[in-house]
């Protein structure tokens, strides 16, 4: 799972011209799951990244928070 995190958060973004920063479109091509070859486009406004970036560095702070645990010492 975070594997799969970290192949989203390293995708380049493909920006559509001419519209304003916030509406303008976004394509980014994102891995599978499970495979090696396969993979998808997903399109979203550059806010709406901007939101789901947000998320995954939440999601990946509270795993790594998690699996830190306490040390014992």
């Amino acid at each position: 799972m975070v594997f799969s995190i970290l192949l989203l958060l390293q995708v380049q973004p493909i920006p559509a011209p001419g519209k304003p920063a916030q509406d303008k479109v976004v394509c980014r091509t994102q891995s599978v799951t499970g495979s090696l070859i396969a993979s998808k486009k997903v399109c979203l406004t550059a806010a709406q990244w901007k939101e789901r970036d947000r998320d995954m560095q939440e999601m990946i702070d509270k795993i790594q928070q998690t699996s830190a645990g306490p040390s014992g010492k």
